[in-house]
């Protein structure tokens, strides 16, 4: 292979390799910018959420478990006006029973309908990551589930005890379907540099031998 020759390859194989790095770095910003800005979204929503629960009538609801109370109505109302101000695809309230070890709905603002509704005192098999480190005190916000970016915050009582947890769901479907034909148009790229250059190689080595 001609020096001149020699030297073009090298500096397009120089390119193609920074080339990929750029665009994987490039589609990692893009997908952490999303999940962060949506993470603030929901956030906020849980945090106007959390600043607007009447406490003492929250602990009532969650020791009687009684959908008749008067407050059952009105948080729900509550919520769901929350809920649909920030387009989130759920908002709620769980508590964890400590003697049985599990995690109990107080509210689900879905529609009473929807198949994924939770009714008041349903109990779960396990709470998620994030329930699980809100209950605690630990910041859980804008965790990326699936197709869900989630944001969890403690409810603390007057003497400053956790007793439940307020949770939304921002439905990111729409994000990550984007984010996976960004990543499918990229492979494609990569698909063809990766084309071109082994023509390139074939190329010089056939001029080489001839």
């Amino acid at each position: 292979m001609h020096s001149g020759r020699r030297k073009i390859f090298v500096i397009s194989v120089i390119i193609l390799f920074c080339f990929l790095i750029v665009m994987g770095l490039g589609n990692y910003r893009a997908e952490q910018l999303a999940v962060n800005l949506t993470g603030e979204t929901v956030t906020r929503a849980v945090n106007i959420a959390k600043e607007s629960l009447d406490k003492q009538k929250l602990q009532e609801l969650i020791t009687t478990l009684d959908p008749e109370h008067p407050y059952y109505n009105e948080l729900r109302q509550q919520l769901t006006k929350i809920k649909t101000d920030h387009n989130l695809e759920d908002l709620y309230i769980i508590y964890k029973d400590l003697q049985e070890v599990n995690w109990v709905h107080i509210i689900d603002v879905r529609d009473l309908n929807d198949p994924k509704h939770k009714a008041l005192g349903e109990r779960l098999k396990s709470g998620s990551v994030g329930a699980e480190r809100a209950i605690r005190g630990k910041a859980a916000d804008g965790l990326y589930q699936g197709n869900y970016v989630s944001s969890y915050l403690g409810i603390e009582n007057t003497a400053g005890e956790t007793i439940a947890v307020i949770a939304g769901d921002f439905n990111a479907q729409s994000m990550t379907k984007f984010l996976y034909t960004t990543r499918y148009v990229q492979f494609g790229v990569i698909a063809v540099s990766l084309l071109l250059l082994g023509l390139t190689l074939f190329i010089f080595r056939r001029d080489k031998v001839g």
